[in-house]
């Protein structure tokens, strides 16, 4: 890739719809790169930057679209960091966006992660987290979207993902 620094991008549009199961983001088709990290290859003061956004669609009228939940896996950790929305009807287009950003500290990783959407009057969330980190083993990170209602209405299109290496000063 280009750019040392830049791990993973999508290259191709990923389009979620008409379903309640949780659907990988990052290792769905069109991407170059990798979101795996070597045994031993995040060092102390390494941070990792995970950004993905698109466009969201929900059920005109009175409908009720329910909710989407985006889950954040970086094993070991056995729990899923995750962001729930709750979604209003008569979306269109709408832009949005999931930031994520990660510090390794010691045995720990910490970060955050935020979803917010270009109408920030519609919702934001945001959770921060820390959780105990094994270096010394390989780690695939993973982001999964789910709908709390099937409808064809309700369509997540993920546009751009991308991940970001940056080493410690």
């Amino acid at each position: 890739m280009a750019n040392s620094n830049t791990k993973y991008a999508r290259t191709s549009d990923f389009e979620l719809t008409n379903t309640t199961a949780s659907t990988a983001i990052l290792s769905a088709q069109g991407f170059l790169g990798s979101h795996t990290y070597a045994a031993n290859s995040l060092a102390e003061g390494d941070s990792i930057i995970v950004r993905t956004w698109g466009n969201l669609d929900t059920a005109a009228g009175d409908a009720d679209p329910g909710s989407l939940l985006f889950h954040f896996f970086f094993p070991p950790e056995v729990i899923p960091w995750q962001v729930l929305v709750t979604l209003p009807p008569n979306l269109s287009g709408v832009s949005w966006e999931l930031y994520i950003i990660l510090t390794v500290r010691g045995t720990n990783l910490v970060g955050s992660m935020r979803f917010s959407s270009v109408k920030g009057d519609l919702w934001d969330a945001c959770a921060v987290h820390t959780n105990l980190f094994d270096k010394a083993q390989a780690n695939t990170m993973e982001i999964k979207a789910k709908f709390s209602v099937a409808s064809e209405s309700n369509v997540l299109t993920v546009r751009v993902s991308s991940i970001e290496n940056l080493p410690a000063p």
